[in-house]
């Protein structure tokens, strides 16, 4: 139903990463960590009415140390009339020193719709029911992109769990489709040593043009509460 229309979800690793060098109470020397690899590893579940696969990504410093492990968990639900969702939740956990993510205005998960340079132009609804280029870096609990492909307009919803660090997190858009809610768009931030922080999003596609109201009730029972997304071991 909605074949070559969902461009691509990514999480996006554009953010600076650096960890922290000595020890003590006092304040320390940090350094941007030059990634040596990236190690990758999958699980994939199926169940009656969703399939989903789970990613762990090792961020491996050229000494060899693992500096920050990254888990993704991605569930595809069923379809129903003229939408499916699909969650995404992710896990980042630093290893045996501080990490530190610098400000930077993308970075976290990001979609986008295909974009054509003479094809018709993708709109933008958010939450407080900002539309198009207003909705860049604002702050809401979901965004959207639409575009026509053929006679249809279709859309794509992301939804900022409640229980997230920041939330509502201000989204990076722009006229090529993308929706970016950055983890770094509001200011600097740190795991320390051992800690980990969960974030999650919803992402529904859907056929037709968004209503806010209904948009609304969908991200309500996505994320009916908060308590998600604090540092914890």
């Amino acid at each position: 139903m909605f074949e070559g229309m969902f461009h691509y979800f990514q999480f996006r690793r554009r953010t600076k990463v650096t960890e922290s060098l000595g020890g003590g109470k006092h304040p320390r020397t940090r350094r941007q960590v030059q990634l040596g690899k990236v190690q990758f590893r999958l699980v994939l579940k199926e169940g009656g009415d969703r399939v989903s696969w789970r990613a762990l990504t090792e961020l491996i410093a050229p000494d060899g140390r693992v500096v920050l492990e990254e888990e993704q968990t991605v569930t595809v639900c069923a379809p129903e009339t003229d939408s499916y969702r699909i969650d995404f939740d992710l896990l980042l956990r630093a290893k045996e020193r501080d990490v530190t993510f610098g400000q930077f205005p993308v970075g976290g998960l990001a979609v986008r719709m295909p974009w054509e340079q003479a094809g018709p132009p993708h709109t933008h609804l958010n939450a407080t029911g900002e539309t198009g280029r207003a909705c860049d870096q604002k702050r809401a609990a979901w965004c959207t992109v639409e575009r026509p492909f053929g006679e249809e307009t279709f859309g794509i919803a992301l939804f900022d769990h409640a229980g997230n660090a920041n939330y509502p997190a201000g989204s990076r858009v722009d006229q090529q489709g993308l929706i970016n809610p950055a983890i770094s768009l509001l200011g600097e931030w740190s795991l320390a040593a051992g800690r980990e922080r969960a974030y999650r999003y919803g992402i529904l596609v859907y056929r037709g043009r968004g209503r806010a109201e209904t948009l609304e009730r969908r991200f309500k029972t996505y994320a009916p509460t908060a308590g998600l997304g604090s540092s914890k071991k």
